[in-house]
């Protein structure tokens, strides 16, 4: 079965974030992936960075294809890391995912990031109840 998330994908977006992979980081980045849906190629959370030979997957908000699985990865990471954004635009996000091994809950992650969660487009009621289930 092809898939268009990139091997290990989570693990690899906390590390070069900075973080330690832990259970609760991991379940928090599998419901957010699960809550976008979409099959952009080697996109799991339907970013919009563009990097050179990147496509477009959808006009309306412009979701990338990337050709390789660390492209992915990278343009998420970049997402949430961009300075051109202006005032950092993540930084809940950013420290939950740097943040030392079990400190907090996928629950908890997603409640105290829910307007960011927003700003990125996805739903944090719908998060919630993809780790509910």
């Amino acid at each position: 079965m092809t898939t268009h998330l990139p091997p290990f994908w989570r693990e690899h977006l906390i590390a070069v974030l900075g973080g330690h992979a832990d259970v609760e980081k991991l379940r928090f980045l599998a419901a957010w992936q699960r809550s976008e849906g979409g099959a952009a190629a080697w996109n799991p959370l339907n970013t919009t960075f563009d990097l050179p030979g990147a496509t477009l997957y959808n006009t309306d908000p412009g979701v990338k294809n990337y050709s390789r699985p660390v492209w992915g990865v990278c343009a998420t990471a970049l997402t949430l890391t961009d300075p051109a954004s202006g005032p950092l635009t993540y930084p809940k996000l950013l420290g939950h995912l740097q943040s030392a091994a079990g400190t907090y809950t996928a629950e908890q992650i997603v409640a105290d990031c829910d307007a960011e969660l927003r700003h990125w487009g996805s739903d944090p009621a719908l998060i919630s109840a993809v780790l509910a289930s």
